[in-house]
């Protein structure tokens, strides 16, 4: 005896089946989910708080692309700084080499030109 048939047809115990203690202890658990449902509900509608929650999300999304571009045109001009000192350097090899070759033409026509020169007053 001391059972009844819930919703589903599962075994309910009654009343006379539980101390008073039980019954605040399942009474307590109760109000603490109602409660929790109370404020989820409260949560839901408060527009305000969810405007303001989308708002914060927005803004923090807007400062990570912010940082992130932040670093990519770090990184951009890096590169190019390193890329722009390569190419100076590739510069400077070659106008090196260039300037050596015209010293080298200049001293051979220099040379060619004075052979002439004694040549003619020898001759």
């Amino acid at each position: 005896m001391g059972e009844s048939q819930g919703p589903a047809s599962e075994a309910v115990e009654t009343e006379g089946d539980r101390t008073p203690e039980q019954v605040r202890e399942e009474i307590e658990q109760t109000r603490v989910e109602l409660g929790d449902t109370v404020a989820e509900l409260a949560a839901k509608t408060d527009v305000k708080a969810q405007a303001h929650r989308a708002a914060d999300n927005a803004k923090a999304q807007a400062l990570h692309a912010a940082d992130n571009a932040k670093v990519q045109a770090l990184h951009a001009a890096d590169s190019a700084k390193t890329q722009a000192l390569q190419a100076a350097d590739n510069a400077k090899a070659i106008s090196q080499e260039h300037s050596q070759r015209l010293a080298l033409v200049a001293i051979a026509v220099a040379v060619l030109g004075t052979g002439l020169l004694i040549r003619r007053r020898r001759s």
